[in-house]
């Protein structure tokens, strides 16, 4: 009985030894990675994604190879808000030293000079005029451009730069204006035309002139990227008794067709009021009843901007 039992086949058991230790190893392997190098992966793929530009719009080839080196260039990551092209919102952190530029407007102006193969300008200097500069009590400057197209103004275009002073830097930019404008800004009809067919088009015996006639770019893309035909345009002011008449009329200069209105008491009120305009020392008041208030007075430059 013993020998027999000293001769029947025994277990393989360094066989299926063999085969536990390397499947033990196998498992402390897996352990080790999902406890070590998983986390490290995962840590550096959120650090790509948080470190890399945010992007809302959309960005043409030219735009997007300046964006990177714009990323490149940044203390922070980039915040982009651009439809169609038309940069809105840059959110950045752009090195000027002052051994380039001392003055913030001139740093302001460098960038967009720079740059304007991001922001679709040509000939900055040329094509923006500055407006106001504004500080405020954290070190900031506040450069305000408006857009301009061989020396016709764009209407409604603008283009703020902040420049943090304490770190020389660009932080931000934002505003409207028209990416790659082609128009013709030589008129076809004269101011005179366009007022006769702002004044044929109101059709009342009571409709007059309540402004100086003047040449802008009309381009409504600047509130609606979905509109991007760009009018050189005469700017006509009018009114009549008809209280939904009184506004600025946008003329083709070339065509003499009527392609925007801009009812200037509905723009600075936000209100369909009831109204009466009086001439007052070359400029105009305008006289607001509403369900908010008795009455509002407003004086009104001839371009339509509100002076007090």
């Amino acid at each position: 009985m013993a020998n027999s039992y000293r001769n029947a086949p025994q277990r393989p058991r360094r066989k299926i030894g063999c085969l536990g230790r390397l499947l033990i190893l196998t498992l402390i392997l897996g352990f080790l990675y999902w406890l070590v190098i998983s986390p490290m992966d995962l840590d550096k793929s959120e650090s790509i994604s948080q470190d890399s530009p945010i992007v809302d719009g959309e960005l043409s080839a030219v735009q997007e190879e300046a964006l990177a080196r714009l990323d490149e260039e940044s203390g922070k990551p980039l915040t982009v808000l651009a439809p169609a092209g038309q940069v809105q919102f840059l959110s950045a952190k752009i090195s000027v030293p002052d051994s380039v530029a001392v003055d913030p407007i001139y740093k302001a102006q460098y960038f967009l000079a720079t740059n304007s193969d991001f922001f679709q300008l040509e000939d900055v200097e040329k094509n923006l005029r500055l407006g106001r500069k504004t500080e405020d009590n954290y070190g900031y400057t506040y450069i305000r451009y408006s857009q301009e197209y061989y020396g016709v103004p764009v209407y409604g275009s603008s283009i703020i730069v902040a420049v943090n002073n304490n770190e020389d830097t660009i932080e931000s930019t934002n505003g409207g204006y028209v990416p790659n404008i082609e128009v013709d800004v030589s008129p076809t009809i004269r101011s005179i035309e366009a007022e006769n067919i702002v004044v044929n088009y109101i059709g009342t015996d009571d409709a007059e002139l309540i402004s100086q006639t003047t040449l802008f770019i009309y381009a409504p893309e600047i509130w609606d990227v979905d509109e991007t035909q760009a009018h050189l345009a005469w700017f006509v002011g009018a009114t009549s008794s008809k209280p939904s008449s009184t506004g600025l009329y946008a003329v083709d200069a070339h065509s003499g067709e009527i392609v925007g209105f801009i009812n200037i008491i509905q723009e600075l009120t936000g209100e369909q009021p009831s109204y009466e305009i009086w001439d007052a020392h070359g400029t105009k008041i305008i006289w607001i009843r509403s369900k908010l208030s008795p009455k509002v007075i407003l004086v009104v430059d001839q371009q339509g901007q509100v002076k007090v």
